[in-house]
């Protein structure tokens, strides 16, 4: 698909690059990335708007993987979290089973993903008291601060 003005997407191939950057750095083992600025934000969004934008990033991922093939999109980690801040901002708990299904991979790779996630520090695993089979996934304040970070990033797209 082109769009006839390539000023237009600059800011959200901007956020691609960006995104795919930290991607492949969480991939590859590395450190957290280095939260994002807000220095071109005046007025960062609310908490309503941010919750709005990833549930828009949830829908907009389901609807490409209905025209496309999922292996172009396979970013489990984001599916995770983004289905992890939906869920803390509605008050859900999130059991990581449940993480695995919003993931969209096979379970093996979901669980290494979740691993890397707890392990850099974006998501948090605990027992729950009522029944201690199974562990329930949260994000972590600093997952969260980066995904906010990343949301008011795409909201002012």
């Amino acid at each position: 698909m082109q769009f006839k003005d390539s000023r237009s997407t600059m800011p959200l191939e901007s956020t691609l690059d960006e995104m795919l950057t930290i991607l492949r750095r969480i991939e590859a083992g590395a450190q957290p990335p280095i939260p994002p600025d807000n220095d071109d934000m005046e007025v960062g969004p609310d908490a309503d708007q941010l919750l709005r934008v990833a549930k828009t990033a949830i829908r907009m991922r389901e609807i490409q993987r209905k025209y496309l093939p999922a292996s172009y999109f396979d970013e489990p980690a984001l599916n995770i979290l983004l289905d992890l801040y939906v869920a803390d901002a509605e008050g859900r708990t999130v059991y990581v089973n449940d993480a695995c299904i919003a993931s969209n991979t096979p379970t093996s790779t979901a669980l290494r993903w979740i691993a890397i996630l707890v392990r850099d520090g974006f998501a948090v695993r605990t027992r729950d008291a009522i029944d201690a089979r199974r562990t329930i996934l949260a994000v972590t304040p600093e997952g969260h601060s980066a995904l906010s970070g990343l949301l008011g990033r795409w909201s002012g797209v």
